[in-house]
């Protein structure tokens, strides 16, 4: 059951981090009057999320805890 867990949260948090992008593109081009900023603003973001998440994934030595931390990198990496 822990492996089947472990194995889908990727999915299920790149899924979660579509919807929190898709929430705040509107708010963000509202913000900055322009869709195609506020895309770009959630690309760094994410992309800065998922690098930060992938090099703490490398330093950490508990497996459970790596995998819990390398799961949430499609959540960043989404938001583009």
């Amino acid at each position: 059951m822990e492996g089947a867990l472990l194995a889908g949260m990727p999915l299920l948090l790149g899924g979660v981090g579509c919807i929190v992008s898709a929430a705040l593109t509107p708010v963000l081009a509202r913000r900055t009057s322009s869709v195609s900023v506020a895309r770009r603003i959630l690309a760094v973001t994410g992309f800065a999320g998922a690098s930060i998440s992938s090099f703490v994934f490398t330093s950490i030595q508990d497996p459970m805890m790596a995998m819990l931390v390398a799961e949430h990198v499609p959540a960043f990496s989404t938001t583009s």
